[in-house]
């Protein structure tokens, strides 16, 4: 992208990786933080969790990346969800999110900007002398050999531009020839600015940019072939000259991962909407999330003939926790909430309360498959 210096490529590299890699990972981190919560939340009302799940969800509320690492773990450990899609899709939203960083830092980078460079010819001893960018060259479209006889140089170049300089080039060949072999009386131009011509007529080439072989080109007052260009042009760095840009392939890549991460996501979602609901339902917060967990642990201290869990060190509680009580368990019926009547309404209201706490991740979900497609 465009002709930078080293400091302007370095920082737009740096700002793409901080903002894109570092920040993306943070927002998609949280948003697994809070679908994997939600589904731990209400999957309490049908099976236990153990005391360092409860307290990752519920009383430390930690949206990190560690926070998803603990639950996964603590899963996989000591308990075993119902629902193994559920962890492997947490599994694989972690290793999403591990590798978006590095695979943002590897997709852009800058390089030095080249340019194609033509070896001119020194007319004095036929040797290459200079090389020059092939953006200066110019496209010829018309050589006139006797120019001299309309008081120009002869051998005069005319390039091709859209308002050429000479447009009588385009016109004096169809009526006189292009190689000076009509012997007739001619005219340069129209009307009052017309020039004579004595015959023969005048000796004009014509290069068409239809026919490639055709093509010449000009710098420096010589003309170029277009063999001449091929076997003697070459690429080189332009000093100093740096673009920045990213690869195609890999973001696509990225783009399908994703699309699929979101794809598990909203799976994920919906699948503790429709089969764990908790609607007109309360999920400990806070103050009464400590209650539970107390309640929890002295019940369970209890049924493992601990009478004084107080006297126990730190070290021992952890022992005790994991391996007599396998990490705990930690349930709860949600407090049912008074329901509140509403009027009758239409299946559009009733279609709408369904989708609304789900419209992020219907937008996600079609911005990314409309991105990918």
């Amino acid at each position: 992208m465009g002709s930078l210096s080293f400091g302007q490529a370095k920082i737009l590299d740096i700002a793409c990786n901080l903002v894109v890699g570092r920040e993306g990972q943070a927002l998609f981190a949280y948003l697994t933080w809070k679908t994997v919560s939600n589904f731990v939340a209400r999957s309490m009302e049908m099976e236990f969790i153990t005391y360092d799940a409860f307290s990752t969800v519920f009383i430390i509320q930690d949206s990190s990346f560690l926070a998803i690492c603990r639950i996964l773990t603590d899963r996989t450990f000591y308990r075993s969800l119902r629902s193994k899609i559920f962890m492997a899709f947490v599994f694989l939203s972690l290793t999403f999110i591990l590798m978006f960083p590095t695979a943002v830092n590897s997709m852009t980078g800058y390089v030095g900007k080249t340019a194609a460079f033509i070896a001119t010819d020194n007319k004095s001893t036929g040797e290459a002398k200079t090389y020059v960018k092939f953006s200066e060259f110019n496209y010829v479209e018309y050589i006139i050999h006797d120019a001299s006889r309309l008081n120009l140089t002869d051998d005069l170049i005319v390039e091709y531009e859209p308002n050429n300089s000479y447009p009588n080039c385009r016109y004096y060949p169809r009526e006189n020839g292009r190689s000076g072999l009509n012997k007739t009386y001619s005219k340069w131009g129209y009307g009052d600015n017309a020039i004579p011509i004595s015959p023969p007529s005048l000796n004009i080439s014509w290069h068409p940019n239809y026919m490639v072989k055709e093509y010449l080109y000009s710098a420096e007052d010589s003309t170029y072939s277009i063999q001449y260009i091929a076997e003697n042009g070459l690429c080189q760095p332009i000093p100093d000259i740096y673009q920045w840009g990213f690869s195609y392939m890999q973001l696509v890549l990225l783009t399908i991962s994703l699309l699929l991460w979101t794809l598990a996501m909203y799976i994920i979602s919906l699948s503790a909407q429709i089969n764990l609901p908790l609607e007109h339902r309360e999920i400990p917060t806070r103050l009464k999330s400590f209650l539970h967990i107390a309640s929890a642990i002295t019940l369970d201290f209890s049924s493992a003939n601990i009478t004084n869990p107080q006297h126990l060190t730190n070290r021992q509680t952890e022992q005790t926790a994991r391996k007599h009580l396998k990490g705990g368990n930690v349930s709860f019926q949600p407090l049912a909430l008074p329901k509140t009547p509403s009027p009758n309404f239409s299946s559009k209201q009733w279609l709408w309360q369904k989708f609304k706490p789900q419209k992020w991740w219907y937008l996600a979900f079609f911005c990314q498959f409309g991105a990918t497609i």
